[in-house]
């Protein structure tokens, strides 16, 4: 994998209880994974993370 593929690769966590995104790329594909990928399951993760034990 180039050092580009690397740096461009998403990733998500959660740190004291807050849903935390990191989304390199182009806005065109910054605004794809908002509106396909992290808005439609926001709800969920937030819940999911007011859930993890600290």
């Amino acid at each position: 994998m180039a050092l580009g593929a690397i740096a461009s690769r998403a990733i998500a966590g959660t740190f004291h209880n807050r849903v935390i995104f990191s989304i390199p790329g182009s806005t065109t594909a910054v605004k794809l994974a908002m509106e396909q990928l992290i808005l439609p399951e926001l709800v969920h993760l937030i819940g999911l993370s007011s859930e993890e034990k600290l």
